[in-house]
């Protein structure tokens, strides 16, 4: 280069500023969709933990619904055995009056 200066050439850099200015453009704009795409990253974490607490919350629903269906299961065999205590016991009852009616005839 000293060479060129020595016999008085200048080089023109027609076009560089443009250059230097759109590769500046560049690199905010990708410094942007950097930014863009560390917040869609963590849209999507927060997306995935929302998941993920709605379906323990799914699961802990189906649990409870189960222990309820038992506990429905339980309570109506429950009832089936009291209702056949009550007849047996009417029954009793019936025979009894009629045993008592029957002596207090004699």
């Amino acid at each position: 280069m000293g060479d060129l200066a020595v016999l008085g050439l200048q080089f023109e850099t027609k076009g560089g500023d443009l250059a230097v200015r759109t590769m500046d453009n560049v690199a905010r704009g990708s410094r942007e969709v950097e930014r863009a795409s560390d917040s869609m990253a963590t849209s999507q974490r927060r997306a995935r933990l929302a998941s993920d607490d709605l379906a323990g919350g799914l699961n802990r629903a189906d649990t409870a619904t189960a222990q309820m269906a038992r506990s429905i299961m339980q309570a109506e065999r429950q009832a089936i055995e009291l209702h056949r205590q009550q007849q047996a016991l009417a029954g009793s009852t019936r025979q009894a009056a009629a045993a008592a009616k029957s002596a207090a005839k004699f």
